[in-house]
């Protein structure tokens, strides 16, 4: 504080700007904030990737009014109904495809003769038990019990072994093969399975032989020449059950069906399987051949005459047209486009990087805070996102009403129906006004580079933008609301009718463009705000006007307790509150912020109010039995204390900035020097342990606190001095505040606090104005 008041502001700011304005720094330190507000710029951008020029074709039942030319060759494309339709097509000429495995059909027949073999040796009498015994288990590997059917009657397995050799020389499919859906699943239920089915409209199949892999050669046949090994079993075990229970009285059709069909499911092995790669493979190859043009219009062929009238094909090779004449277009005109896209970001980009600089070194309390700094990049991206979703919206009205998108003159026109002023109304509700008007700027040239130099726009979000963010800081009732509300509307009616008079257009607009559409503008924006305010106070823990007038009340709990508990602090609260309120406004600090601050600063003495003098009324001191370090440790402890409510109560955390910050590092000094003056000849005192224990302020309202709590609480020993003593005594304590660095990182300048000082004097010389003495009543009446 021995510096020069300039130097020191040069040196603060070369600091600052090395910590936090270095890019490198800045970035890492907010490397989310610049990745929302870079990615809602460029995702929610309003490109202007549309041009439909001048082509305006005939529509489906109307007659052409003139003969349309072909202007160059082009190919209409199938639709993906037609593409479907001929895959559909193609996949029932490709047939399914089986190969015949020559090793099932001999594991098939090796089973069926080593069981016949084991039957005829378990019915020969000549074999020992032993013997016996050994073939029935062979029998029941394959079959288990082993029906007696079989073993009474071996013939039923001679012919069910030449059925199964012929069934599987001719092929046995694993798969159900239909010609239908209906066919398919009638032969589910037929057969009991839940077996899926090919499909094979022509109602054959391809078969090649695995065993040949040289020369595979693939050969069509009927599906009615060979069998599923489900209709194999079926007719297998009703035609043998429908011979043998003629002959036979000893079992029943059934029996023998049902032995049949089991033995069959266990030892039948399809000869046919289904290749479904191959399968899969054809059908592609099929699929690739299809051609996605349905036919190629040639160069200077009418593709409709006039007073032709247009069919659902003509307006399709119209349309086609039109699609190839905007690419031909866009093609021509691409790299023009991204040469004004580019440039428009680096404008945008570059401003905004104007912005923060100026930010950091005029406001540097703003960017300290990384949480303000990132609500503000949510802020943009919710003005980039309602800006979009309004151009979005009304081009979608639009193209549905005519079946044309909006042309470029119309887009940018459509600005002006969205909520401009959201961003500019959050930034001034919770944060200063200059970083209000700030984010008007920067609105208005953004709302100017994409409206294609427009002024409109512009012109009102620059100048309404700078009427609320100087308003809003003064809002505290609803009726202010209410006038701020309609200000905005009637400016932005008036701004608009004269800059549309200015420029000749007012025959091209409508009562809803001149007058609906800009009160809307407000009556939306304003509604917006007022639904996300408390959602930005809850997340990024900004305190508005609002929330600043609720902590105000008197009737808040916590302060309701320090009245009744703590009269004396309640009182001197209020006093500092007084005096903080006057000192705030000359030196830019938000004075409701510093009342509420002052409300709040003592509430720790709630724990122990006896301790501090203005509690104490008449009632002995208790700190005249006690140590100096324990005193000490009581009055620091009322920070520590204080903090501990303001969570409890659930508070925002920045009336916690003002408890910690409102003594500094300052000392207990009658405490201490009471200790010095009782020390012994070799005791050591440690001013650590007299010091509070917070930090020094960091805004200019709890360094106007400070000043207020130690100017109030000095009047409180001062009797009958005159304005110029009074003065003195304040500047001296003031002095000392400030020779001891506790205002050294608050932004607050020389000039600003003797301002303060100043700002303090009218309410004090309040306090000490003398009264008329009264006579006393005459006690002998």
């Amino acid at each position: 504080m021995n510096l020069s008041y300039s130097k020191r502001k040069t040196l603060k700011l070369k600091t600052y700007e090395k910590k936090v304005l270095n890019p490198i720094v800045f970035v890492k330190r907010y490397w989310l904030a610049i990745f929302i507000f870079l990615s809602s710029l460029f995702v929610f951008f309003p490109y202007d990737d549309k041009n439909s020029g001048d082509m305006f074709y005939p529509k489906v039942g109307e007659v052409s009014k003139e003969t349309i030319i072909a202007p160059f060759s082009f190919d209409v494309v199938k639709t993906d109904q037609e593409l479907l339709s001929e895959s559909e097509r193609l996949s029932q000429k490709v047939l399914p495809v089986f190969r015949y495995s020559a090793s099932a059909s001999r594991k098939t027949t090796t089973a069926i003769d080593t069981i016949i073999a084991s039957i005829y040796k378990y019915t020969d009498t000549r074999k020992d038990d032993t013997s016996r015994a050994y073939y029935m288990k062979t029998i029941e590997n394959f079959i288990s019990p082993a029906p007696k059917i079989f073993i009474e009657e071996p013939k039923i397995l001679n012919d069910l072994r030449g059925l199964i050799l012929s069934a599987s020389k001719k092929g046995l499919m694993d798969k159900i093969v239909a010609a239908s859906d209906i066919e398919g699943e009638a032969l589910q239920k037929e057969y009991n399975t839940k077996e899926n089915y090919i499909h094979s409209a022509s109602n054959f199949i391809e078969i090649f032989d695995e065993s040949d892999s040289i020369n595979l050669k693939l050969r069509a046949v009927s599906v009615d020449s060979v069998q599923s090994i489900f209709e194999f079993r079926i007719k297998t075990a009703k035609d043998l059950s429908a011979i043998y229970s003629q002959n036979n009285n000893n079992f029943s059709s059934k029996e023998i069906s049902s032995a049949i069909f089991a033995l069959t499911g266990k030892i039948v092995k399809p000869s046919l399987i289904y290749d479904k790669k191959r399968h899969e493979e054809n059908l592609n190859a099929a699929f690739v051949s299809i051609s996605n043009v349905k036919e190629t219009i040639i160069k200077d062929v009418a593709i409709v005459r006039q007073y032709q009238l247009v069919t659902g094909e003509i307006y399709r090779v119209l349309e086609t047209l039109r699609t190839e004449k905007i690419k031909r277009q866009q093609d021509v005109h691409n790299f023009r486009q991204t040469a004004n896209l580019i440039i428009i970001f680096t404008a945008i980009i570059g401003f905004t990087v104007m912005i923060i600089f100026h930010i950091g070194k005029y406001i540097p309390q703003f960017l300290t805070t990384q949480r303000y700094f990132l609500s503000l990049s949510v802020i943009c991206a919710i003005q980039f996102f309602l800006t979009w979703l309004t151009l979005t919206i009304v081009n979608m009205i639009y193209t549905q009403k005519d079946n044309l998108p909006l042309e470029t003159n119309q887009i940018w026109d459509v600005i002006s129906w969205s909520p401009v002023f959201t961003a500019i109304l959050l930034t001034s509700l919770l944060f200063r006004r200059q970083t209000g008007f700030l984010i008007s700027v920067f609105f208005s040239v953004y709302f100017c580079l994409i409206s294609r130099f427009s002024v409109i726009v512009p012109l009102s979000v620059l100048i309404i933008g700078g009427f609320v963010s100087h308003y809003s800081q003064r809002i505290k009732y609803r009726k202010h609301l209410l006038w701020m509300i309609a200000l905005m509307a009637l400016a932005n009616v008036f701004i608009g009718f004269g800059l549309n008079f200015v420029n000749n257009t007012l025959f091209l607009q409508t009562p809803f463009t001149l007058i609906v559409a800009p009160c809307l503008e407000v009556i939306v924006s304003v509604t917006v705000v007022y639904l996300t305010l408390p959602l930005f106070e809850y997340l990024f823990g900004v305190v508005t006007i609002t929330t600043l007038l609720e902590l105000a009340d008197m009737s808040n709990p916590l302060l309701k307790r320090l009245a009744i508990e703590a009269p004396g602090t309640f009182n001197h609260s209020l006093a500092v509150g007084n005096l903080a309120e006057l000192g705030a406004a000359r030196v830019g600090a938000n004075p409701l912020l510093c009342r509420v601050l002052a409300y709040y600063h003592d509430v720790g003495k709630i724990k122990n109010p006896i301790y501090f003098t203005e509690n104490q009324l008449d009632r002995k001191n208790p700190h005249d039995k006690l140590s100096p370090i324990r005193s000490a440790k009581i009055i620091i402890a009322h920070i520590r204390d204080g903090c501990e409510l303001i969570d409890e109560y659930r508070i925002p955390k920045i009336i916690k900035n003002g408890i910690i910050q409102h003594h500094g590092t300052s000392t207990a000094g009658i405490f201490y020097q009471k200790a010095l003056d009782q020390k012994k000849e070799d005791e050591k005192i440690d001013i650590e342990e007299y010091s509070y224990n917070g930090e020094k302020p960091q805004t200019k309202e709890t360094a106007v606190l400070m000043l207020a709590d130690k100017v109030e609480a000095m009047s409180k020993s001062i009797k009958g001095e005159n304005e110029t003593d009074l003065r003195k005594k304040i500047q001296d304590n003031v002095r000392k505040i400030v020779i001891s660095g506790q205002l050294d990182e608050c932004g607050l300048t020389f000039r600003n606090i003797f301002e303060i000082i100043n700002d303090f004097m009218p309410a004090l010389k309040g306090i000490f104005h003398e009264r008329i003495e009264y006579p006393e009543d005459n006690k002998n009446v």
